[in-house]
């Protein structure tokens, strides 16, 4: 019997399938859930006001998928 879960991601679109699974073990045995979500930080780009420079999206569009996932993953 569990009495904790631990499920770690990474934003990416395989995330939402491990905190879907993870949410149906933890609901067999009323565990609690615990989310660790993890972002590299050499994929961060400078904000203005929340949002990044559309230049900077250009130059640098694995940092700005990065961050995309991430904030997929903050606000599901």
């Amino acid at each position: 019997m569990l009495r904790s879960l631990l499920a770690a991601i990474d934003g990416s679109p395989q995330s939402r399938s491990v905190l879907d699974l993870a949410a149906q073990y933890s609901k067999l045995d009323a565990a609690r859930l615990y989310v660790l979500l993890s972002v590299d930080s050499a994929y961060t780009l400078p904000s203005e006001n929340g949002h990044i420079k559309p230049a900077d999206e250009q130059e640098y569009p694995a940092a700005s998928s990065e961050l995309y996932w991430k904030s997929m993953a903050m606000w599901r």
